[in-house]
């Protein structure tokens, strides 16, 4: 398998376990990732393990949705919460030209994700995120 990159970082969006798990493969890979958090907290929670960059957004104010410092490539939200999913994928929209990724555990709302700029929604229950390298290496 080979996954090339073309500068720019993965913006990884999670705090649940299959979002991390796949973070440790990108880590493993040496592949370029940022993580999007809302949280200042959080945050400093993940430099202090080491991962490095984050994007912090303020998901209350639209003004303070700046394009991060970063080029983004490829975004992937790992599904939290409706409202938190909605929120990153209106702020990462105009962050990047690239497919941006939901990986949801409900079937329901996919129109909805689409609608708000959601290039591919992918339902999966499974602990194993193996299958996303297939995809973000595209």
């Amino acid at each position: 398998m080979s996954l090339k990159t073309d500068g720019s970082y993965i913006l990884v969006a999670t705090t649940n376990k299959r979002g991390r798990a796949f973070m440790s493969v990108l880590h493993s890979m040496n592949m370029p990732y940022a993580v999007l958090t809302n949280s200042k907290q959080e945050m400093l929670e993940l430099e202090e393990l080491g991962i490095e960059p984050t994007v912090l957004v303020d998901t209350v104010d639209r003004s303070a949705w700046l394009v991060p410092d970063i080029p983004i490539g490829k975004v992937i939200i790992f599904e939290e919460s409706l409202p938190l999913t909605c929120r990153y994928l209106q702020a990462v929209t105009s962050w990047t030209q690239g497919p941006i990724y939901v990986v949801s555990s409900s079937g329901m709302i996919r129109r909805m994700y689409k609608e708000l700029g959601a290039t591919y929604v992918i339902h999966s229950r499974n602990a194993d995120v193996s299958f996303l390298l297939d995809i973000s290496s595209k």
